[in-house]
């Protein structure tokens, strides 16, 4: 039996998959290496999310997209 835990509150819940944007720390290296340069990237990842986390992004997305769209009027 599999059981489905919601990736963000880490609750066992009916969840759903989608493709979030996740910041990692990658690294430059020379040839011996060493690491010359550290720096995010932003990469899709796919999650499992319970409606309640689900709801809870949508909300913020929908926050900020409305906060960018008043700010350029």
């Amino acid at each position: 039996m599999v059981k489905e835990y919601c990736d963000i509150c880490g609750k066992k819940a009916k969840t759903t998959k989608y493709v979030l944007p996740f910041r990692y720390k990658e690294k430059a290296n020379d040839k011996f290496n060493n690491t010359i340069l550290c720096f995010d990237v932003v990469k899709p990842t796919e999650v499992d999310l319970c409606t309640n986390c689900a709801w809870d992004i949508n909300s913020l997305i929908c926050y900020d997209i409305k906060q960018v769209l008043d700010r350029n009027k």
